[in-house]
């Protein structure tokens, strides 16, 4: 009876196991999304039927024995039953109880069941682990063919890849994938950069436009810094290639690529060579301020996107982020001043006053900053002064 017991005990927590198993994922996935969630979902309802089916067999064979048609001993039958309830099923010519008969089918069936969809689900879980657990020379190639990412800031990041083609194929295949994404219907024209627009009866925008900046690094640029980040472990770049680039990613309008003109000419010259068939245009030219050189602007459009050169601007300017560069600089903070809707007229003039106390309480400390710097360069200048006829004399 103890091991009838356990038998019992345990097919009876497996049954729980899964089919709060099977609840939960039935709860919590859309099966329709992925064919691994529902091989998982099949997987344990399967085991859950034959674990509830073998369960009550066992409690119904041992509460209530059956009748044989083989003639043994009374006293032989309980014993078997005694010791596990589906040895005396196999004693039995013929069984009169449909509900035992019922049960084991419905188990063994559901126990076949289990073992049929064993073999796709050990076979997508190896191909998931597969593409997880990689590292060799295919995985390397994959990571380095769409790029190494250098620094985020903010809601922009940059990428370091080893050719143009690289570079020029990742940002063509982010536009069109950000085309086919599936995106809220509330973001829809929640603001003019999430509006879709069709051109000639094609979508051409949908959902949130990212703008994109391309630019080749070579020696004539200047040297280029190499360093590792003190937080992140990343490798990290520094030079005028560099600032080319971030300049070059600031220009353009959402869902524009941008490029120099070493990269447009490599593209003019290879375009077969690209995985998007994509158009070359000048747009125009560029003074980049922090290095005071002029750098001719290209854009590149997907050919499926073509219609989108009609709603980019022809003006290169860099566009001005939320947070102001240089706070001192006069009306950087009006779009802080700005009272949104739905305040009342008391509630908006005290919302003015802060930001004015704010604003006022800011210059003065600038002006302070300024005055402490401007007196330690003085110092600093008038010493130099009075060394430099020392100097001279020895």
């Amino acid at each position: 009876m103890v091991w009838t017991t356990l038998a019992i005990t345990t097919m009876g927590a497996s049954c729980i196991a899964t089919g709060i198993t099977s609840f939960n994922l039935r709860r919590s996935w859309d099966l329709q999304v992925s064919s691994v969630r529902w091989l998982f979902f099949v997987f344990f309802s399967c085991y859950f039927v034959f674990s509830f089916c073998r369960v009550l067999f066992m409690i119904v064979a041992v509460i209530k024995p059956l009748e044989s048609s083989v003639r043994l001993s009374d006293e032989m039958l309980t014993d078997r039953y005694s010791r596990l309830g589906f040895f005396s099923v196999l004693h039995f010519k013929v069984s009169h109880d449909g509900l035992v008969t019922t049960l084991l089918v419905m188990g063994d069936s559901a126990l076949f069941s289990i073992a049929i969809w064993t073999f796709p689900l050990a076979y997508e879980l190896g191909e998931i682990a597969a593409r997880s657990m990689d590292r060799g020379a295919e995985k390397e190639g994959e990571q380095i063919r769409w790029g190494y990412e250098i620094t985020t800031a903010g809601d922009a990041f940059q990428l370091a890849f080893h050719t143009i083609r690289e570079a020029a194929e990742y940002c063509l295949d982010v536009q069109m994938q950000l085309m086919e994404a599936t995106w809220p219907r509330e973001l829809h024209g929640l603001i003019p950069a999430t509006k879709r627009q069709r051109a000639r009866g094609r979508l051409i925008f949908c959902g949130l436009r990212v703008r994109m900046g391309i630019h080749d690094a070579v020696s004539a640029d200047g040297p280029l810094v190499l360093d590792v980040h003190a937080v992140t472990g990343k490798m990290t770049y520094t030079g005028a290639s560099e600032v080319i680039a971030n300049e070059i990613g600031d220009l353009g309008d959402g869902g524009q690529i941008l490029v120099t003109k070493r990269v447009a000419d490599w593209l003019l010259m290879y375009q077969d060579l690209v995985a998007i068939p994509c158009s070359v245009d000048r747009v125009g030219e560029y003074i980049v301020p922090m290095i005071n050189a002029p750098v001719e602007v290209f854009q590149v459009v997907p050919i499926g996107l073509s219609q989108r050169k009609k709603k980019f601007t022809t003006t290169l300017k860099k566009r001005s982020s939320a947070t102001p560069m240089h706070p001192g600089v006069a009306g950087a903070n009006t779009q802080q001043i700005n009272t949104p809707p739905g305040l009342s007229s008391v509630a908006a003039q005290r919302r003015r006053q802060l930001y004015a106390q704010r604003e006022r309480r800011r210059q003065l400390e600038q002006g302070a900053l300024r005055r402490h710097a401007s007196q330690r360069t003085l110092l600093h200048l008038d010493e130099g002064f009075s060394y430099s006829p020392t100097s001279s004399t020895l």
